[in-house]
């Protein structure tokens, strides 16, 4: 599913085009608003992020089971050459490089929930007080979209668009490309 991403002067117009796009049948879970403060969004009725695209706790978790998986090894790999009662057999260096992972895993979820999304703070960093982004997701015709945008009369300046991003709302288990095509392990 493609993104597109609009920068707007202020919550009213953000407001006009969430309206518009309802208009012309855009699911209300494929509108998403940004501002400076999102606490001004909830009380101007417009659809924010949800909470797993907002910050970056899933891509923080795998970084951290990584590391963690790498250090693990490492760890297990050093009980060897320690002088120690215990020996180590296989099934506990597999325990304890999987215990360092699931540590390393946790760590960087706990991380990510500290930090906001990579692809969000550059916008954040650049939008003056007043102004708003809205994200689209476009699943119906662009031109559905196109047409909405000039029907609300809304001056939306084009910012850029995601084609290969991985979105998790309403997340049923089954993970899709861009293209809707189901991604298998």
């Amino acid at each position: 599913m493609k993104r597109k991403y609009y920068l707007l002067q202020n919550l009213e117009m953000a407001k006009r085009l969430q309206d518009a796009l309802i208009a012309a049948k855009v699911p209300l879970e494929h509108i998403h608003m940004l501002a400076k403060n999102d606490s001004t969004l909830a009380s101007s009725g417009l659809n924010q992020l949800p909470f797993s695209e907002r910050k970056d706790v899933l891509a923080d978790a795998e970084y951290g089971a990584m590391f963690g998986v790498i250090a693990g090894v490492f760890v297990a790999i050093s009980l060897i050459a320690l002088p120690i009662k215990v020996e180590p057999t296989p099934q506990l260096l597999c325990t304890v490089a999987f215990a360092v992972g699931l540590l390393g895993m946790l760590l960087g979820g706990a991380y990510g929930l500290l930090r906001e999304n990579y692809h969000l703070s550059a916008f954040r960093a650049q939008m003056l007080p007043a102004q708003c982004i809205a994200m689209i997701d476009v699943s119906t015709s662009e031109e559905t979209i196109e047409r909405a945008l000039a029907r609300s009369g809304v001056a939306a300046q084009y910012l850029k668009q995601d084609d290969d991003e991985i979105h998790y709302e309403n997340f049923s288990g089954e993970l899709r490309d861009a293209q809707g095509r189901l991604i298998v392990d």
